[in-house]
């Protein structure tokens, strides 16, 4: 017995006029022009990936005489929950070092997103149609807006939130000291 044909709903099914069918002749005949090997994507992929890690290397170098302090900052909220007596302990020998470094790194990973994003869109634009382009500048002012929004509200709301909780429902006479990772 055959399955039965699936169905969009009408107002499911109809799609903008830019993004329905082909692409305009124009938009074609000026992306054949710009086809290369396989190998050149390659190279122009290793060139992007380079130039968006020398990025954040830059801003890790610059960043990293501070590692101590940018990492008391992320660590701030659960410090303000802990208990009275209680601290922040270390349960490997290395751990005081790459912590510490890993913040850093993270911190500059977001100061140089944009380098990295730039190096991502000069990659990838060359294989769009424009009115594919033209979507990128809302794409990205909503993306970058909400990921802003997103890290505010879990370092001012959530985490000092959960950590409040986990210190409450710790029991009584247990000495509260949690890891720095």
């Amino acid at each position: 017995m055959p399955l039965p044909r699936f169905r969009l709903p009408k107002f499911l099914s109809k799609r903008s006029p830019e993004l329905a069918g082909p692409p305009p002749a124009a938009d074609a005949q000026a992306a054949e022009g710009l086809q290369g090997t396989l190998i050149e994507h390659l190279f122009e992929l290793r060139t992007r990936l380079i130039r968006a890690a020398l990025a954040v290397t830059i801003v890790f170098v610059v960043l990293f005489p501070w590692a101590r302090d940018w990492y008391a900052l992320l660590a701030e909220p659960m410090i303000a929950a802990l208990p009275q007596g209680g601290q922040m302990i270390a349960t490997d020998v290395v751990g005081v070092f790459l912590v510490p470094v890993k913040v850093t790194l993270m911190l500059a990973f977001l100061i140089a997103l944009p380098v990295v994003l730039w190096q991502v869109w000069s990659f990838i634009a060359p294989g769009l149609y424009e009115h594919e382009k033209s979507l990128i500048v809302p794409l990205m002012i909503a993306s970058i807006g909400l990921f802003a929004a997103g890290m505010a509200f879990a370092y001012f709301v959530v985490f000092p939130s959960v950590f409040g909780f986990m210190v409450a429902v710790a029991p009584e006479g247990v000495a509260w000291m949690t890891d720095i990772d």
